[in-house]
């Protein structure tokens, strides 16, 4: 049972028109990670942790890990559950813009426009999602230490549906005007203390594969991506033992280029479909089946997308 802030349980009209799915999800993620990382070799494991005096907002997770209190760890994380439009298996289609491109709505307009004249009512604008992502990297920069000194490592979870709104997301960060790109929409100073952006399909496993084990991270996917505009004091030591708690795929994700030689792909497709082409090229069908059981599409007793 989940409840919204300011209820008590016994405020049964109340939770009844207050609840929603996104809050739940919201929740959910939140319990999810806070619950794994206390499982974990940690010290000092805390929830709603104050650590910066000038923002009256808490981080969702903290946590210390290495050999005693001197050299140690101290990792700080936000958990983000952004909205993402679904994915239709049948019309109308949701048309999105592929990065941060200039004309970029006008051309979708134009696309969604022709479209329907060829197909009426089978193509629809979607909203762009990088102002969402953009205010969790904002929101979670503001909630962090004004000073992290080198032994702190400040993490910013992103709770994502499937493969394909991962890939989505991705490209938000490294795609056309991508956060993380030289050429990025918003100022990087707004969200320089974010170290890492771990992407998951932790909403994926909360809202369609929710009859498979969902309430820990075993089975979840986690990419992390270090913020490249991030600040100059974070070293190794700390970025290794600080994700050390989580089986993720850093390394594999960075080795793995979904474009390969004489494939006639252009280069710019790569972070918009990065992701998904890493899970279908570089997981073992073991893992195509543990973190995506079944398709998005489907409802969770269908049968498995592998």
């Amino acid at each position: 049972m989940v409840w919204l802030s300011g209820e008590r349980p016994d405020d049964q009209d109340h939770h009844d028109t207050q609840f929603t799915e996104d809050a739940y999800l919201q929740s959910a993620s939140e319990l999810t990670v806070a619950s794994y990382v206390r499982r974990r070799s940690v010290s000092d494991f805390d929830t709603e942790k104050r650590v910066n005096a000038s923002n009256i907002k808490d981080v969702d997770v903290y946590y210390r890990i290495g050999p005693d209190t001197v050299r140690s760890t101290r990792v700080y994380l936000e958990v983000k559950c952004p909205l993402e439009e679904p994915m239709e298996s049948a019309p109308p289609y949701t048309v999105l813009p592929a990065g941060h491109t200039p004309g970029g709505l006008e051309h979708l307009r134009e696309f969604v426009k022709m479209g329907n004249i060829q197909f009426p009512n089978k193509f629809r604008e979607g909203k762009n999602p990088e102002m969402r992502i953009k205010d969790a990297l904002v929101g979670a920069h503001n909630k962090f230490s004004e000073n992290p000194d080198i032994n702190e490592l400040n993490l910013l979870f992103l709770a994502c549906g499937d493969f394909l709104h991962m890939s989505q997301w991705h490209a938000n960060l490294m795609g056309q005007g991508g956060l993380f790109t030289g050429g990025s929409f918003h100022p990087h100073e707004t969200f320089r203390k974010v170290d890492f952006l771990i992407l998951s399909n932790l909403k994926y496993r909360h809202s369609v594969a929710f009859n498979f084990p969902a309430w820990s991270l075993d089975d979840v996917l986690l990419i992390p991506i270090r913020n490249p505009f991030g600040r100059n004091n974070l070293v190794c030591a700390t970025i290794e033992e600080g994700l050390s708690i989580f089986s993720h795929y850093r390394e594999e994700f960075l080795s793995n280029r979904i474009i390969k030689p004489g494939e006639e792909i252009q280069a710019e497709a790569d972070p918009h479909a990065k992701v998904t082409w890493f899970v279908d090229r570089h997981l073992s069908l073991p893992e195509k089946k543990r973190f995506f059981p079944v398709f998005p599409a489907q409802t969770p007793q269908t049968m498995s997308p592998w």
